[in-house]
């Protein structure tokens, strides 16, 4: 499928998973604290339309307006990585996406239905014509994670949606798309 059509299919769904966050919270009288539309949809209009295009990805949330990661916030998600952090926190959620250099992209999320995040992103992949292929779930110091593959492209492309409810847990959803080796 043609980049520009996958793109196109994912600006599409971004829109619908938008309204509908933004309607559950005008419906109801308390706001809503899950942020798993806004972080599928953020993975999906950065990491995923953009992949193995971290100047791309940079530009894309650029132009949106969406601002640096402190220097100390970015060097903890980085770690020993280089790339560059952006703080995509909203009312709903505080969210951080990492561009690494090396094309890996991540969105973290703090207030997420984990049981909603995993559902969401396959159906944002199917609807973009993206055959997402689930390949193994791990459980570890309290994160579930999901491991897939999908082809972008033509290029294969990993993605590992690791989730959590700890409380003392900052994020409670990391999604990564790493390009395969």
């Amino acid at each position: 499928m043609k980049a520009v059509t996958i793109a196109k299919r994912l600006n599409e769904i971004f829109i619908v998973l938008a309204l509908l966050s933004d309607g559950a919270n005008a419906q109801s009288q308390k706001p809503q604290p899950d942020g798993s539309a806004q972080a599928v949809g953020l993975f999906a209009q950065a990491c995923l339309q953009f992949a193995g295009n971290p100047a791309a990805v940079r530009h894309f949330l650029n132009a949106k307006q969406v601002p640096a990661l402190s220097a100390d916030a970015t060097r903890i998600f980085l770690k020993d990585h280089i790339g560059v952090g952006f703080d995509a926190s909203n009312r709903v959620t505080r969210m951080a996406l990492i561009s690494e250099d090396n094309s890996v992209c991540s969105v973290f999320a703090e207030s997420v239905d984990t049981t909603a995040v995993n559902p969401l992103l396959q159906t944002v992949t199917r609807k973009a014509g993206l055959q997402l292929n689930a390949t193994d779930e791990r459980e570890r110091g309290g994160l579930t994670s999901r491991f897939y593959k999908v082809a972008i492209a033509g290029r294969p492309y990993n993605i590992v949606v690791s989730t959590g409810n700890d409380e003392g847990r900052a994020f409670h959803a990391a999604l990564t798309l790493a390009p395969e080796p």
